[in-house]
C-alpha cells in the first residue's frame, strides 16, 4: 500500500500519490493516498483536495498532467456533470503534449458528456483540434456507458462514418458493430476492414482511459452479438491478410474468441499456430501469447512451442506456456527463472507444474536456493509487489511442490524466519508466512525448523500456519487440538478450522469434539465453508449426503472451489448421481463460465481445468 498521508492538507495527499502513480504502469496509483483523496472529493466536491488537484492540470510535467487528469476521469460521478473538471479538461485538449490531450478528451467525456459528444460531430472540430484529441473524444463517447442509448451511439456512428479520419471511422464501425441490426453487419465490417490497415494502430494509445485496441473491439463486438462462428472466420481471415496491423487485430479477435467461446479452441488452433511463424515479430509474440492464454491450445501447438524456447525473444512466453501444462521442454529456461528470481506473470504456476513432476529435483533445489539467497535484494522498496508480483514466489512453489525432497533448503528457510529484519517491511510478513508453508511441505525432514515454529505458535502474526507446520513436522496432534480448542466458531476463523480439521482427519480422525465444531459450523446454510463439505463427507459418509447434495451445487462453478466440489462428488460415486445434471450442466456449456480472478487469461485456464474437472467427476460417476 501507499504510504498514509501524515496530515490532511491537499498537498499532503497529493503528494503522498503521485509518486506511487507515475511507478504504476496503469497509472491509477491504488493505495492509502488515492482511497484518502477519494473519501475528500466525496466529502466535499469543491473542497481544497478537488480544488488542488485542479491546479495540478497546469503542472510543467506532462507526465504529472495526464495522471492528474486520469485521477480527475475516475472521480467523476456517473450521474453528474462536474463543470470545473469539464473545464479543465477543455483547456488541455489543446496541450503540446499528446497524451495529456487524450486524457483529457476522456476527462470531458466523464464530466460534460453532451459536450464531448457534440465536439464529435462539430465539422469544426476537425479543424480547431489535434486529430489525437479529437479521436480520443470519439472512443471516449463511444465507451461511456452513460447517458447515450444504444440507438443514440448508432446514430452517431452513422454521423463519422463519412468522416475525414479514417480512425474516425474505424472506431465509428466497430461501435456500430456492437449495437447494430443484423442486416448492417456487412456493411460496417467492409468499412471497418477498409480503414483497419491505415488506422488501426491508433486506436487506444496511451494517454486513453480505455485503451482497447482495434482488434479487441471488434472482438467485444462479436461476443456482444454472440456471433460465435462470424468471429472464427473474421479470425482467420484477419490472420491471413498482407497487413500485419490487420494480422494483430486478427489475434485480438481471436483471443476473445478463446475467452468466450469453448469450442475456439478446434476452429483457431491451427491459424494461431501458423501465425508463430509470421514474418512480422509483432505479430509472433502476440500470437505467442494468445496460444499460451489457453491449455487446449498449448497442448495442440506444443511442439511448435518447444521450439520457441530457442528464440530468445519469445524464450520466456513459450517457456511458461509449456510449463504450465507440464512440458520438461521448459525446465531448463524456467529454472533459470526462478534462479534469477524472475517476476513474470504465471511463473509460479509453471514452476509448481514442472518441479512438480520433474525427474530430478536437484536442479530445481539449487535454483530455488539461489534465488532465496538473493532476499532482501531481489524484493520491493516500495508498493511495487503488489503490481507485478513477488520475486520470492516461484522458489516458494518449487519448494512447496518437491516436498520432502526439499529438505536441503530448510535452513534457508530458517533464515527468512529468523533474520526477518533484512526483508523490507511491505513483504517481510507475506515471505516469512510462505516460509512456514514451504516448511510444512517438507514435512518430518524439516525437524530442524521445530524450535522457530514453536516460538511463533505462541505469537501473533501467523500463529495458525505455525501451529499447522508444526504439526506436519512432528506428526503430532497437540498443537493442533490445543490451538483449535481455543479458537471461537466464528466466518473469519473458518479457513483456520477447516486447515486444522483436515489435519487430523488425516493423522487419526476427528475427536468428538471437534465433529462437533464441524457440525456447529455446518448450521450456518449460507456461510458453510466449503472445504468444510469435504470434512463431512470424509468424517460421516452417506449420513451427510443430503445436505452435501443440496450444498455442493452452488460451489461447482466457482472458481476456487469449484474443481474440488467435482472431485468431492466424484469421490461420492452413485450417492451422487442426483447431481449429475449439474455437472453436465458444465461440461455441455458453449461459452466460458463466468470467473472472477481478475486475469481473463486466468479465468478461460480455471474454466478449462473446472470442465476437465466435472467431464471427470461424470465419468467416475458413470463407472459406478
Amino acid at each position: 500500500m501507499s504510504p498514509t498521508p501524515s496530515a490532511s492538507t491537499p498537498t499532503d495527499a497529493f503528494d503522498a500519490w503521485l509518486p506511487v502513480a507515475l511507478a504504476d504502469p496503469t497509472g491509477h496509483g491504488y493505495g492509502d493516498a488515492r482511497s484518502a483523496i477519494f473519501d475528500a472529493d466525496r466529502a466535499d466536491r469543491d473542497g481544497p483536495i478537488s480544488q488542488h488537484l485542479l491546479t495540478r492540470c497546469e503542472h510543467p510535467v506532462p507526465e504529472v498532467r495526464q495522471r492528474v487528469l486520469q485521477l480527475l476521469t475516475d472521480m467523476c460521478s456517473d450521474n453528474d456533470d462536474w463543470d470545473a473538471a469539464a473545464d479543465n479538461a477543455l483547456l488541455r485538449l489543446h496541450d503540446p503534449d499528446p497524451q495529456v490531450r487524450r486524457s483529457a478528451a476522456w476527462l470531458l467525456a466523464a464530466a460534460r458528456f453532451e459536450q464531448a459528444r457534440a465536439l464529435t460531430q462539430d465539422p469544426h472540430s476537425a479543424d480547431a483540434l489535434a486529430p489525437d484529441a479529437r479521436l480520443a473524444l470519439v472512443e471516449a463517447v463511444f465507451s461511456w456507458t452513460r447517458p447515450i442509448t444504444a440507438a443514440g451511439r448508432l446514430a452517431l456512428a452513422e454521423r463519422l462514418r463519412d468522416d475525414q479520419d479514417a480512425a474516425v471511422r474505424l472506431r465509428a464501425a466497430l461501435a456500430a458493430l456492437r449495437i447494430a441490426p443484423e442486416e448492417q453487419w456487412p456493411a460496417w465490417e467492409a468499412l471497418a476492414l477498409q480503414c483497419l490497415p491505415i488506422a488501426g494502430t491508433r486506436l487506444g494509445r496511451s494517454g486513453n482511459w480505455l485503451r482497447g485496441r482495434a482488434g479487441w473491439l471488434w472482438s467485444v463486438a462479436m461476443v456482444r452479438q454472440e456471433r460465435e462462428h462470424a468471429a472464427y472466420a473474421w479470425a482467420a481471415r484477419l490472420l491471413a491478410h498482407r497487413s500485419p496491423v490487420v494480422r494483430l487485430a486478427g489475434l485480438d479477435l481471436a483471443h476473445g474468441a478463446l475467452r468466450q467461446w469453448r469450442a475456439a479452441p478446434d476452429h483457431l488452433a491451427e491459424v494461431l499456430e501458423a501465425a508463430l511463424d509470421d514474418a512480422h515479430t509483432a505479430v509472433r509474440a502476440e500470437a505467442l501469447l494468445v496460444v499460451a492464454a489457453c491449455l487446449e491450445t498449448t497442448r495442440r501447438c506444443v511442439d511448435r512451442l518447444a521450439s520457441l524456447v530457442d528464440d530468445p525473444a519469445l524464450r520466456t512466453e513459450a517457456a511458461l506456456a509449456l510449463g504450465r501444462i507440464g512440458d520438461q521442454r521448459a525446465a531448463e529456461t524456467v529454472l533459470g527463472l526462478v534462479r534469477d528470481a524472475s517476476v513474470a506473470p504465471g511463473l509460479s504456476e509453471a514452476a509448481d507444474s514442472l518441479a512438480r513432476h520433474c525427474p530430478d529435483p536437484g536442479p530445481w533445489i539449487a535454483a530455488a536456493d539461489e534465488a532465496l539467497a538473493t532476499a532482501p535484494d531481489s524484493c520491493p522498496t516500495d508498493d511495487s509487489r503488489s503490481r507485478r508480483g513477488c520475486a520470492l514466489a516461484g522458489a516458494f512453489n518449487v519448494v512447496t511442490s518437491l516436498g520432502s525432497a526439499a529438505a536441503p533448503l530448510v535452513p534457508r528457510l530458517l533464515d527468512l524466519l529468523s533474520e526477518p529484519a533484512s526483508l523490507p517491511t511491505n513483504c517481510r510478513s507475506w515471505a516469512r508466512r510462505r516460509a512456514v508453508a514451504a516448511l510444512a511441505a517438507i514435512g518430518p525432514a524439516a525437524a530442524a525448523a521445530g524450535p522457530a515454529l514453536e516460538r511463533h505458535v505462541s505469537g501473533t502474526e501467523f500463529p495458525a500456519s505455525a501451529v499447522l507446520a508444526l504439526a506436519a513436522i512432528t506428526g503430532d496432534r497437540e498443537h493442533a487440538e490445543l490451538y483449535l480448542d481455543q479458537l471461537p466458531i466464528t466466518v473469519r476463523t473458518a479457513g483456520t478450522d477447516v486447515d486444522l480439521m483436515e489435519w487430523l482427519t488425516d493423522h487419526g480422525g476427528l475427536a468428538d469434539r471437534h465433529a462437533a465444531r464441524l457440525n456447529a459450523m455446518l448450521q450456518r446454510r449460507r456461510r458453510i465453508h466449503p472445504r468444510a463439505l469435504r470434512l463431512l463427507w470424509r468424517h460421516q459418509g452417506s449420513a451427510a449426503v443430503d445436505l452435501l447434495l443440496e450444498t455442493l451445487p452452488a460451489y461447482l462453478t466457482d472458481d476456487l472451489y469449484g474443481v474440488p466440489a467435482c472431485m468431492l462428488l466424484a469421490e461420492m460415486g452413485t450417492l451422487a448421481q442426483p447431481a449429475v445434471a449439474a455437472l453436465e450442466a458444465i461440461v455441455h456449456r458453449r461459452t466460458r463460465i463466468g470467473m472472477y480472478i481478475g486475469d481473463e487469461d486466468e479465468e478461460l485456464r480455471a474454466d478449462e481445468r473446472l470442465t476437465e474437472a466435472a467431464a471427470v467427476a461424470l465419468a467416475q460417476l458413470a463407472r459406478e
